[in-house]
């Protein structure tokens, strides 16, 4: 798709204004429950593109940022988790993810052993409650943030590193299908918001 691949070249000389939506989507991402809503790695990935049009250091910055950005997320899940303790594994927030989910979150962090906390960081979905997982099983801080950096670091570098790497040639492949694959997750995203409200209601009336 020429015209997407023009744009993309236009604002390469935007870097810096590109790493801070790449950071600021990531932190959003990663903040309890906000990454079912936006999506970071989308971004993240088309940010990359952007940046490898310009320089490798900014691909470089454009990765610690991006980390910088998902453990900021994290630290939020955290304390909102530690805030509100259990049960936030009953809130609207983690049934809007999904409670299996949230169960497998909490499997991972209750023995706090760091590699799992770092591996299970990396999985869709789960990704978004890990934080508040740990916050609301009492993880300890320095145990936590060594996970949510060294966990953010490697999400970074997967998701930003790929995007320099083969967006370009994904765009060039997929580039008139993207108008499609947007429409496609905007009606996603408002049928599981929809079937959400109707559950919630169905709820309130039967109780």
């Amino acid at each position: 798709m020429p015209d997407l691949v023009a744009l993309i070249e236009s604002v390469s000389d935007k870097a810096l204004l590109v790493i801070v939506v790449m950071a600021l989507a990531a932190m959003v991402e990663a903040a309890l429950g906000l990454g079912v809503f936006i999506p970071g790695e989308t971004v993240v990935v088309i940010g990359a593109t952007v940046l490898a049009h310009a320089s490798g250091w900014w691909v470089a910055l454009g990765v610690f940022m991006v980390a910088v950005g998902a453990t900021a997320g994290d630290h939020f899940g955290w304390f909102v988790g530690r805030k509100v303790g259990e049960p936030i594994g009953r809130s609207r927030a983690v049934e809007s993810i999904g409670f299996d989910k949230w169960e497998r979150a909490m499997q991972a962090v209750q023995h706090q052993r760091l590699v799992p906390l770092i591996v299970v960081r990396q999985l869709p979905g789960v990704r978004t409650l890990v934080a508040a997982a740990c916050g609301a099983a009492g993880v300890t801080y320095a145990r936590f943030a060594t996970a949510s950096v060294l966990g953010a670091l490697i999400w970074a570098l997967l998701w930003v590193g790929g995007g320099a790497l083969v967006g370009h040639t994904v765009i060039d492949i997929l580039g008139p299908l993207l108008p499609i694959a947007l429409l496609a997750w905007i009606l996603v995203i408002l049928g599981l918001f929809l079937r959400k409200r109707l559950k919630a209601r169905r709820d309130n009336t039967q109780a």
